[in-house]
């Protein structure tokens, strides 16, 4: 198809072409074509305007989610991350022990979203027993939600399974949640 501009008539038109036939009834006015020019010009130099604004991003409040959970941990980025260490486990694979800093930790991620709410992304380390009653501490008032259950490695003792979720909130309820959902694991579920 050949678009073409008819000065005497003051309008682009689609001339015969491979397309010609099926667009013959589409033309603009020279009016309409400045309309479209003077719309795409602004949008165009609205965008520029605003590519140079610093965005900032709010920040995760650490002091309240500190409280909540008892532990502290660091930020990068603009996430705070929370590790939770596994130290009530001995555990074995194939009959040798593997310490805790090979990575039996439950891992925490908060951080804050444009909406100004905090979320958090997660997975929890725990023995096969502790699974149903971290659940359904994690489910109470449906601020957090289970992504995904699976066994953490194969042929361990005790045999464990990560539990990993996600959530948004107010930084102090997502952080009691977490907090409740911890107490039902290890030295703290036989308190």
């Amino acid at each position: 198809m050949i678009w073409r501009f008819n000065r005497y008539e003051g309008r682009v038109k689609a001339t015969s072409g491979r397309y010609g036939p099926a667009l013959r009834g589409f033309e603009t006015t020279s009016r309409q074509n400045a309309g479209i020019f003077s719309f795409l010009l602004v949008f165009c130099f609205c965008n520029l305007a605003n590519a140079d604004a610093p965005t900032t991003q709010p920040t995760v409040d650490t002091s309240t989610i500190d409280a909540a959970l008892g532990i502290s941990g660091t930020t990068t980025d603009g996430v705070y991350r929370v590790e939770v260490p596994r130290k009530d486990l001995h555990l074995t694979i194939d009959g040798a022990d593997v310490p805790t800093a090979a990575g039996i930790a439950s891992h925490f991620y908060f951080y804050t979203c444009p909406c100004g709410k905090t979320r958090v992304i997660g997975e929890f380390v725990l023995c096969d027993y502790e699974t149903d009653d971290v659940m359904d501490a994690l489910h109470e008032g449906w601020l957090i939600k289970i992504d995904a259950i699976s066994p953490m490695l194969n042929d361990e003792k005790p045999r464990l399974k990560i539990v990993r979720f996600h959530g948004e909130g107010s930084a102090d309820a997502i952080a009691k949640h977490i907090r409740n959902a911890l107490d039902q694991t290890g030295d703290a579920r036989t308190k």
